[in-house]
């Protein structure tokens, strides 16, 4: 009997989840990515038999094989009771990528060429271990875990941006309070960095999570009264953050250091606000484009 297809809106109804949910995880799942406005298949999603139709009222979408309502990934997903890193990461607003980073951080799993492998402090916890289809070993959380004090501490640390943009009651006694990417926060990271501006903090915290070794207001190779934001030593590359309140003399600054990057065949990579706001999403393809995979 040929097998039905269904299309991602009625596989997260026959889940019991929203689309919105459903859409993210099979984005994280590495089955689908985001184009312009529609949602195109990845190699992983072929193998898991989605594939396109056309309609002349909803134009081309995706649909799926009926078969995946029993798929360990999604099952686990749907379970109530239960949350991946895909659920963790919803929750705080960051990536399932980052969460498993923030979980190996708290030694609750760890990292092997077979996936995440859980620790005996992640099964205390109430972990269960799983494994895909592929092989590839995940952890199913109870989802009382979102609230446990140190994970909560953690996401607070790292989502430094999402805090400081909050609406409170400013408080004068409050160190490091602020509402501006480029306002001072004197912020220490998980790494014992001291930041001065909270884009920076939320850089330098995703860059210590996805283990990219990185020095911070380095000097740029022989030119000492340029500096750049962030290092990367092991791949030679330069970072720094663009402010829209930047005044004239620190562009022009930039702009010089851009053309000296140039000559000197430096890499320098730019990052301006929008950026830092979504840095999950943007900075893996931004790497990618210089050879340096971070997932």
């Amino acid at each position: 009997m040929e097998q039905r297809s269904v299309s991602t809106s009625a596989l997260a109804k026959a889940l019991q989840m929203s689309s919105r949910r459903l859409f993210t995880l099979l984005k994280d799942y590495e089955w689908i990515r985001r184009v312009d406005t529609s949602w195109e298949l990845l190699a992983k999603g072929v193998e898991q038999g989605g594939e396109y139709r056309d309609s002349e009222s909803f134009g081309r979408y995706i649909v799926w094989p009926e078969k995946l309502l029993e798929h360990p990934l999604l099952l686990a997903a749907a379970d109530a009771t239960q949350i991946t890193a895909s659920g963790i990461g919803e929750h705080f607003g960051r990536s399932a990528r980052l969460s498993n980073r923030v979980l190996r951080e708290l030694g609750w799993i760890r990292h092997t060429s077979t996936g995440w492998l859980l620790t005996d402090a992640g099964a205390a916890l109430g972990a269960t271990q799983l494994q895909t289809a592929e092989g590839k070993f995940y952890a199913s959380w109870p989802r009382s875990l979102l609230s446990e004090p140190e994970l909560v501490a953690h996401f607070n640390a790292i989502n430094v941006l999402q805090h400081s943009q909050q609406d409170h009651e400013p408080d004068l006694f409050e160190a490091g309070n602020t509402t501006e990417l480029s306002g001072s926060v004197c912020f220490k990271s998980l790494d014992g960095h001291i930041l001065a501006t909270t884009a920076e903090a939320e850089l330098c915290q995703w860059l210590y999570l996805l283990d990219l070794t990185h020095a911070y207001q380095r000097d740029l190779a022989g030119h000492e009264a340029y500096k750049c934001d962030f290092y990367l030593p092991k791949y030679g590359l330069y970072i720094d953050i663009w402010y829209a309140s930047d005044p004239p003399a620190v562009l022009s600054e930039r702009l010089a250091k851009q053309q000296w990057c140039n000559e000197h065949q430096l890499t320098l990579l730019e990052l301006d606000e929008q950026d830092i706001a979504q840095l999950d999403s943007v900075l893996p393809q931004r790497l990618a484009e210089l050879g340096i995979q971070v997932y």
